[in-house]
This record gives C-alpha cells, structure tokens and sequence, in this order.
C-alpha cells in the first residue's frame, strides 16, 4: 500500500463533493478517475497530493515515498525560461534537452514560460516527471491540448513506468490504453471496477439494467401488496355495514359474525402493512443529467464571413504566415497544426480583428469564442450574472438555459472561481448558444469535459448551420462534427488540407 484514503469528506459550503470515499492505491496500480464534470474527481487529486484541506476522514502515505502531480491547467513561473523551470528538477542540465526532445519540443528550451502555449506547457510539466521520478504520479486531464506526438510519448511512457498512477482523462481510447482499474466518482461515492475504461462501461450498463429490474420488480410487489391490504381493509368495512345494516332480530348474532370478520380483515390488512414496512426500499434510478445545447444563429448571413489577406502571425518571431484566407457562411473548419505553432495565436487575432486591418469580418458577423484556459471568465462573476450581461436576456431566460446545463438554482448565485473547470466550459458554450452567435470558435472545446457532455455538444454542432471554426486534437470529435475544410500550419503557412491528409 502506498497511499490509503479512509472515510474521506468534503464539501464547499452546503455542498457535500466526497461522502466518506475510500479506496487505496497500491504499488504498479493503474487507475482511471472517472466521473460528471464537478463531481469532485480534481478534488479529491488535491487532496491526495495535500494541495487541498478535507473535513473529516484520513489520507495516509506510506513513508519516504514520492508523489508527482500534473494539474489541469499547468502552473508555471511566468519570470523563468523552461530550463530553468525543468533545471530544478534535475543535478544534470543536458537532461532537460534529451527529454523536450523526446517531446518533439526542444526548440522551447530557452523560451520564457510566459510565451507557452497551453499544449507546451503540459509538455513541460511532462518533462518535469520524466526528470524527477515519482513513486506515484496523480495526472489530472494531460492529454488535453497535446498534439499527436505528446499523446504518443505519454501513452508509451505511462506503459513503462514502474510506479502507480491514477489518472483523469476523457480520453477513452488513452484510458483503455493505460488504465486496469476504473475508480469512479458519482454523488459522492466512490465505486471501482476492475479492467480499463471499455470494460467499465460494459460492466456499469450491465449493473443499471439490473438494478433497474430489481427496482421495477420491487416496485411491482409493493404495489401487489398494498393492492391486498386495500382490498382486505374494505372487505372488513364491508362487514361492518352487514351488521349496520340487518334486521334488528338478527342483530346481535350478526353483529358478533361481522365484528370477528372484520378484526379477520383488518389483521389480516395489518399483516401485510407490515411486511410492506419492512422491505428495505431500493432507492429510484438515479435520471441521468443530460446537456441539453443547441446553436441558434441569429442575425445577417453574409456569404463572406471572414478574410486574411497577408498577414504573419507571431509575436517576436513569425510563427506562419497567410496569404489570402476566405471563410464562408456555414463552413465548419478544423485548424491544426504541432504545439506551439501558433493556432491560439491566430483565434485571438481574429478576435481583435479591430486592431488587424489584414482581417475583414462580413457585416452582422457575430463571434462567440471558446479559450482553452476559460480567461474571458471572471472567478467574482456568478453564473447569473455571466448569462444576464447578454443582451436581451432577463432572469427567466438565464435560469432556464442554466437548468439546460444542469447548473442547480444554488449553483448559479455560486462565483465562477468556484466552478471546476469541466463546469465552466460549459457556462462558454451556454454563453455562446444564448448570444445567438453565427461565428463559433472553439480552442479545444472537448477539454475538462466528461463524455456525456461530449456526446451532446457533437451533435449540437454537427446540426449548426453557422459557420465553426474548431481547434481540436480529437479526431473523432471532428469527424462528428461536420468539418467540411481542415486547415493546417505546416513549414511556416497556412494551407489546406484534404479530408485524407489529416489522419
């Protein structure tokens, strides 16, 4: 046993997240951490690391063992370059080299780490555990914003490392890769299945299905049972009419017959009122929450969306440059292109196309805008206030699409700062659905997201008959979204790609 969590609580004000959760984490363990955005997965990572105070229960780990945490959004020192970040963590600098290039990022190694992307800084973090082994290693969504070749190094350097791990990801093809264990976190609770995320779903539908039948079969016995007892208790009542009702010089002896008949009945009624009291009741299906988005354009669609006209992207250095870019009304583009080569860059010049005169956005064009890091939130906002700063939203509406998102009426007077990270992603994409925005574009939408979630915002844009232009890592997201034109930064330009290209 490395790590034992026992009877672990916590919760944010009135809000219970950990309800005496208990499981171990025992040497070469591969654990997947599972659950619905907010259900306290990150939490209880923070907890194990000591990075975040609990109520009541206990954390225990083992002496002289090592742990290693890599957070959802990567903390980094914006003062120091990326060897001096990573040159901490190792007595031997020419190692910080040898790792970033095994990342295919060895061009980053003077770069101040105030000028990373979000994909090279989870490289970076990645880099820090391959240079300080860990006996455990918590992962907390890393694969989010990587490339292929980031996915790939972590994939095979997670196969090969010899102490435990418990992960987060939505991933499912790298949790089926990696993982031998499911934890999985639900009101709560925590429950865990042998085998890897594929296995999981398999065995948790097959516990729903059961536990459906019990219920409904339970269900239908209470039911057989009250229907006797109401049955037994008028029969009884109706025994006590007989002797209201015959004549008087029968009376007495009628009266006696109904009277032993009807105690008979109503003991009988008794009985069975007792039996029905002590079935220990089986609590009904929990109804999954399911997202409920959808994308409404409003205003003019122009044909003409947007055009670049010889622009270079880049901030010190050219990164790329475009020669003549057109976007057209109902298009739905995948931008690709290795970490660090400038995509964000270009989403947040399109977003202060003001300032770019290389940049003609079509008349009654209207932007909604997904970050990968959620900046355009503020933590002092609450929900409310977020949806009642759109024009022509009133309190009505913003409970209503709210609820949509399965945000509780005790949630949306919360502050933002309090959401996790998964939750507020969706707060971006409810934003963007009640602004009626006709240009949506998303920087890794499916990051921090669970998979139900995912599921839904799929369908959702593939039915958007706007125009999306989509930053995504995930090839089967945009398969499901209807991309129609894939764009690609290779050897310092924009160009296009061709559906076959992108695998």
């Amino acid at each position: 046993m490395l790590i034992e969590i026992t009877k672990l609580h916590k919760s944010f004000d009135e809000n219970v997240i950990l309800d005496d959760v208990s499981f171990t984490i025992v040497p070469k363990a591969r654990i997947g951490l599972v659950g619905e955005n907010g259900a306290g997965k990150s939490t209880l990572l923070k907890i194990i690391q000591g990075k975040l105070d609990y109520d009541s229960g206990f954390v225990q780990t083992q002496k002289g063992i090592t742990v290693s945490y890599v957070p959802q959004i990567p903390d980094l020192d914006p003062t120091k370059t990326v060897q001096e970040f990573l040159g901490t963590y190792t007595d031997r600098p020419y190692k910080v080299a040898e790792v970033l290039k095994t990342l295919n990022a060895e061009n980053i190694v003077n770069k101040p780490c105030s000028e990373l992307s979000g994909g090279q800084k989870t490289k970076i973090y990645l880099a820090r555990i391959a240079l300080f082994t860990a006996d455990v290693l918590l992962l907390d969504e890393p694969t989010n914003h990587l490339d292929l070749n980031g996915l790939e190094w972590l994939q095979s350097y997670l196969k090969d490392f010899p102490g435990a791990l418990v992960i987060i990801s939505h991933d499912r093809h790298f949790l089926d890769e990696v993982t031998q264990e499911i934890a999985e976190l639900e009101d709560g609770v925590l429950s865990t299945y042998g085998g890897n995320y594929s296995f999981y779903k398999e065995q948790k539908a097959i516990e729903k299905e059961s536990y459906l039948n019990q219920y409904s079969q339970q269900q239908r016995e209470i039911k057989r049972l009250k229907d006797a007892s109401l049955r037994k208790k008028d029969e009884g009542n109706m025994k006590n009419m007989d002797r209201i009702n015959h004549r008087d010089n029968d009376k007495m002896a009628v009266s006696l017959r109904a009277d032993r008949g009807s105690k008979k009945f109503h003991s009988i009624a008794k009985s069975i009122d007792s039996r029905i009291g002590h079935i220990e009741t089986m609590e009904k299906p929990k109804k999954e929450s399911v997202l409920d988005l959808y994308f409404n354009p409003s205003g003019a669609k122009n044909s003409s969306v947007m055009s670049i006209q010889d622009m270079s992207i880049g901030y010190e250095h050219e990164l790329f440059s475009i020669q003549d870019l057109h976007i057209l009304y109902g298009q739905h583009i995948a931008l690709q292109g290795e970490n660090g080569s400038g995509k964000t860059t270009l989403l947040k010049r399109i977003l202060a196309h003001q300032d770019h005169p290389e940049i003609t956005l079509g008349t009654g064009v209207k932007i909604g805008y997904l970050s990968q890091d959620h900046h355009e939130l503020s933590g002092e906002q609450t929900a409310l206030e977020l949806l009642l700063a759109i024009e022509d939203i009133d309190t009505t509406a913003a409970y209503k699409i709210l609820s949509q998102i399965n945000i509780s009426p005790d949630q949306m007077k919360q502050y933002l700062s309090e959401f996790s990270s998964g939750q507020k992603t969706k707060l971006l994409l409810a934003k963007i659905m009640a602004s009626g925005s006709n240009f949506i574009i998303l920087d890794e939408p499916t990051n921090h997201l669970d998979f139900p979630s995912i599921d839904v915002i799929e369908k959702a844009l593939q039915n958007f008959p706007g125009t999306l232009l989509c930053i995504s890592h995930d090839r089967y997201f945009l398969e499901q979204i209807g991309i129609t034109k894939y764009l690609s930064i290779r050897d310092g330009r924009l160009s296009h790609l061709k559906k076959e290209e992108t695998h």
